[in-house]
């Protein structure tokens, strides 16, 4: 076992410090520290009377800065008597200091996590919940949140978008199912909140379904929080999709109603579903907290990639009325796919309308959801369009509502009752253009 060389972090505090005070200009290169960080008292008084200095606008180096603590003799000795190298490249003695800083935290909080658990009076719920917390806390320490300037992140972004264009690179964006839809949104992106809203009975849930069964079929690992369907109901989803609606969910209720050839290919399904990698909670009551927690967990034990919650209104959050309450959670559910650079989805449930007949619906049946819109990176609404006799008349759209880097427009498709999937629709015709997605 090789132990955290803490002597190594001293020099690199050493060499910071020092390459600072022969040119302060080398400071934005260590504005990411913190005195914090230092592990030696005297270097974290050093870091704030430089960081002070600089900040101000006024030159610094060992003869000002030992004038600036005239009473603490000490200080000042170590300060003249300060002999490390200097040099012009000082970012990787930044991110040893960082890490370094990191690790003692760490090892810190372990070792009052062990006391903890050797309290005889605290029970063992008590003991692991504050664990975790501080699990959660310390990952989150350990990123950094400063200011960079363009140029330190830049050549990544460049690279990155030039090797997309020339076909050099694969798109981290996930798929949706349905191609038009990621050809007109580029599919769904690490780090965005995507909300899928819908009037009651459009297919807001299959849809989301579908989203994760593409994924799962690319081996893409994802969390699903079903709040209102039991993971027997999620499973009882899936089945019709991956069997091309030879098993319906209508049969999967009646199962003495399935054919022999409908059971076999109940049973070969189960083979398909095992190896997705798709985990089910079916959770009843979840706070905005207890779900921002098992999901950060989730994401770092089973590296998931995109996180659905179905749906929104179910969760509890904080506040003193409706609205409030959605908000806290989806700033929660924004915060989570932004810190944790994942998809979130989240399934939000439009009012009934008050009109007779179903309207198409529009960005602004999302405002009674408190900040939901707003916070969304990406909106798309399920129309099933009725009839006068109030019959579904297939011609059915995702409409693309809102989208930050993009235009708003809909992609015509047909849900298919058996399946519980959107298909793609011709929409001259309204007729489907493909069987299925899903392909075997």
């Amino acid at each position: 076992m090789q132990l955290v060389d803490q002597q190594a972090a001293m020099e690199s505090e050493k060499v910071v410090l020092q390459s600072v005070l022969l040119d302060n200009e080398l400071f934005c290169f260590a504005e990411r520290l913190r005195p914090e960080h230092f592990q030696n008292s005297y270097h974290r008084e050093i870091f704030k009377a430089i960081e002070r200095r600089v900040k101000g606008g006024e030159q610094v180096d060992e003869v000002i800065l030992a004038d600036m603590f005239p009473k603490n003799h000490g200080l000042t000795a170590y300060i003249m008597d300060f002999n490390a190298a200097g040099t012009r490249k000082i970012a990787p003695h930044v991110q040893e200091v960082i890490r370094a800083a990191h690790r003692r935290k760490i090892i810190q909080e372990f070792e009052s996590a062990l006391l903890q658990a050797r309290d005889a009076s605290e029970d063992n719920e008590s003991v692991l919940s504050v664990t975790y917390d501080k699990l959660v806390e310390m990952a989150e320490y350990g990123q950094s949140s400063d200011s960079l300037r363009l140029s330190e992140f830049s050549d990544v972004f460049y690279d990155y978008v030039m090797k997309l264009s020339t076909g050099a690179a694969k798109s981290k964006a996930l798929s949706s199912g349905l191609t038009d839809l990621d050809e007109l949104t580029g599919g769904l992106h690490p780090g965005e909140f995507v909300v899928i809203g819908g009037w009651t009975n459009e297919g807001k849930t299959p849809f989301v379904t579908q989203i994760i069964a593409a994924n799962c079929e690319a081996e893409i690992p994802c969390l699903l929080f079903s709040q209102e369907m039991t993971k027997q109901a999620v499973l009882s989803r899936c089945i019709p999709l991956v069997t091309k609606g030879a098993v319906t969910g209508w049969k999967l209720r009646n199962p003495k109603r399935m054919e022999p050839s409908e059971r076999a290919m109940f049973m070969e399904s189960k083979a398909v579903l095992d190896q997705w990698p798709l985990w089910v909670n079916d959770a009843s009551s979840v706070t905005a907290g207890e779900f921002t927690s098992h999901a950060t967990m989730m994401i770092r034990k089973h590296g998931i990639k995109l996180v659905a919650v179905d749906y929104i209104q179910l969760m509890q959050g904080e506040g003193d009325n409706r609205a409030q309450r959605i908000s806290s959670c989806s700033a929660a559910l924004r915060e989570l796919a932004k810190k944790q650079k994942v998809v979130v989805i989240g399934v939000s449930q439009f009012g009934r309308p008050a009109e007779k007949m179903k309207r198409r619906p529009v960005l602004f049946d999302l405002k009674e959801s408190g900040d939901v819109e707003n916070d969304a990176h990406l909106v798309l609404l399920v129309y099933r369009p009725l009839d006068k006799k109030t019959g579904f008349t297939r011609m059915d759209e995702i409409i693309v509502a809102k989208q930050r880097e993009g235009p708003v427009d809909s992609v015509p498709v047909m849900f298919d009752n058996k399946q519980l999937v959107f298909l793609p629709r011709a929409a001259e015709s309204g007729e489907s253009n493909a069987e299925s997605w899903y392909e075997k």
